[in-house]
């Protein structure tokens, strides 16, 4: 089965399969890598002593072994792992949401604005999150009735960000069984939505390009 293009626009193809996250997520990773790389390079250039722009630019939440490796994600989730995961949720995944768990059980630094995508072991419906990532009563307070009663029934897959959280839609399904999702910026008071889970991770990358790399930077893929 061969990637599909991005349903708008967008220069990277969409993963479907296991191996094609594989190779999509091997290829994101050493984008932000090299973006990180290059922000300490030019962040430093003036400092009075040698910085070591490859050790400085790893994230606290990347291990060493991720960092001096190709892979930012971690070991898949395991069928028994996942089917477990949808047992709790009362929902089976949608496809390509599946296969990404299957081929790295969580991720680090997804994107500019994601810095950890949440496991089989922490998925959890929005609107049964104790730990309130995401902040509805002040969306409700401010008026957004309708954007609170989406999130609340929304899966939400990303832990930790700067302001940002990605959530799929299960009431919103399209004939091949992908929620739609969304991207929920708290700082830009914006919402986005994909065709996918996919989409909206292929569009991110996108964007990583163009804001770190640019079109012409480095490409692992």
């Amino acid at each position: 089965m061969s990637a599909e293009p991005i349903p708008g626009g967008g220069s990277t193809e969409l993963p479907i399969t296991q191996s094609q996250w594989r190779a999509f997520l091997t290829g994101y990773g050493a984008e932000v890598k090299a973006g990180l790389v290059a922000k300490v390079e030019q962040d430093g250039w003036h400092a009075a002593e040698p910085v070591d722009a490859v050790a400085a630019g790893k994230p606290e939440d990347i291990t060493d072994e991720q960092w001096s490796g190709e892979w930012l994600g971690t070991r898949g989730a395991s069928e028994q792992q996942v089917a477990a995961l949808e047992e709790r949720l009362g929902e089976r995944l949608p496809p390509s949401y599946r296969s990404f768990l299957l081929t790295s059980d969580g991720w680090s630094t997804m994107g500019s604005f994601v810095y950890e995508m949440r496991t089989t072991e922490d998925v959890v419906w929005v609107g049964e999150d104790e730990e309130e990532f995401l902040d509805l009563d002040t969306l409700e307070d401010a008026g957004a009735e309708d954007l609170c009663d989406l999130f609340r029934r929304c899966l939400l897959a990303t832990r930790e960000g700067d302001g940002q959280h990605w959530l799929l839609d299960p009431t919103d399904v399209a004939e091949d069984g992908e929620w739609a999702a969304y991207v929920w910026t708290t700082w830009a008071a914006r919402n986005q939505r994909f065709p996918s889970f996919a989409a909206l991770v292929a569009h991110e990358r996108d964007l990583h390009r163009r804001v770190t790399v640019g079109e012409g930077g480095a490409d692992a893929d």
